[in-house]
């Protein structure tokens, strides 16, 4: 792992903040990085980790070497002072169907445990909890005491598409970073200078990602993200035509998926189709760029017929719906609801 391969595209304001905290020697003992799905907060986390336990790290600006043994193996996630506690890793270790969907108090005995063990070869500790927004009462209220008196070799770092989603006392035990979209050029630069595909395929995929670029590395690495992303756009344009009939039933899908722990899934999805929205709007003021979705075009044609207020009214529908699915309204209810409210 070089230096520029370690670095955390976008949000120069929050990686500076980082960064002060730390050469001021204030860095604080839990932070939530909040944010859209695959718009860095686990790079984020693995970065600040790096540079925390980095053995050769550079000071002005504070950056982790990126080729020292830490910072390989936090890389390769094989560093013993750097734990990530998640769903993936919960559900690996049970068989409870519920462990896919929520973090559980076991979960959080394991963290309480290990973190009053002394670090094994740094001077301090990384605990990241990535889906800190799926912890259950009893296990948020278990990491409570934890974050009030944690040990001074320790850091927290949870991990939240909505951090409102988190209990009032997680959140004020806490300092919050919320990451923001990373604009289309940054992410367009970021994938010319890791991927060898062709420019108008990495210009597709930079507009395609919505500011994440989690999401467009991983495109630009598998053909198959592109796929699903397209298919999650052909259910939707299969949707609008197709009636009140073909909407219920697609809610009923995804509402489905969700139950069953794909939740990642189905925020993808979402913003699939906000990105979708979008691009109507531009094409509705003559912006839009060509050939993103060229198996669509009469349908765009049609949807733009009546002026930027439809895809807008849509695109903020469709907020709506992520905000609902963050505050744990039914998934059922905010998916028709919002598919039942489409042009």
């Amino acid at each position: 792992m070089t230096r520029e391969s370690s670095a955390f595209a976008g949000n120069p304001g929050t990686v500076a903040a980082l960064r002060r905290a730390i050469t001021a020697g204030r860095l604080p003992h839990a932070y939530v990085f909040s944010g859209p799905p695959q718009i860095g907060k686990s790079t984020l986390a693995r970065w600040l980790a790096a540079l925390l336990l980095c053995q050769e790290p550079t000071s002005d600006p504070p950056e982790p070497c990126g080729i020292c043994g830490a910072c390989r193996r936090i890389a390769q996630g094989t560093h013993p002072d750097v734990q990530t506690f998640s769903l993936a890793r919960q559900a690996a270790s049970t068989d409870r169907v519920a462990a896919s969907r929520e973090l559980g108090i076991d979960t959080i005995r394991e963290i309480v445990r290990e973190i009053d063990l002394l670090p094994f070869e740094a001077d301090r500790k990384v605990y990241i909890i990535e889906d800190a927004d799926a912890l259950t009462d009893e296990a948020a209220n278990g990491l409570l005491k934890t974050l009030e008196e944690p040990p001074s070799y320790a850091t927290i770092l949870l991990l939240a598409t909505e951090d409102r989603r988190l209990p009032e006392t997680i959140r004020s035990r806490c300092t919050l970073l919320r990451l923001q979209p990373v604009s289309t050029t940054e992410i367009e630069g970021l994938l010319q200078a890791s991927s060898d595909l062709p420019q108008e395929a990495l210009a597709r995929i930079a507009l395609l990602s919505l500011g994440r670029p989690g999401w467009a590395l991983q495109a630009a690495a598998d053909s198959k993200l592109l796929v699903e992303h397209d298919t999650h756009v052909d259910a939707l344009v299969a949707a609008l035509t197709g009636g009140a009939t073909a909407r219920l039933g697609l809610a009923e899908k995804m509402a489905k998926r969700w139950s069953d722990g794909h939740r990642a899934e189905i925020y993808t999805t979402l913003y699939d189709w906000l990105g979708f929205w979008r691009y109507v709007m531009l094409h509705v003021i003559g912006n839009a760029p060509v050939g993103l979705y060229p198996q669509h075009e009469s349908t765009v044609d049609q949807l733009a017929a009546n002026g930027v207020e439809t895809p807008a009214r849509a695109a903020t529908r469709t907020l709506e719906a992520i905000s609902h699915l963050d505050a744990n309204v039914s998934a059922r209810m905010a998916i028709e609801t919002l598919l039942l409210d489409l042009p």
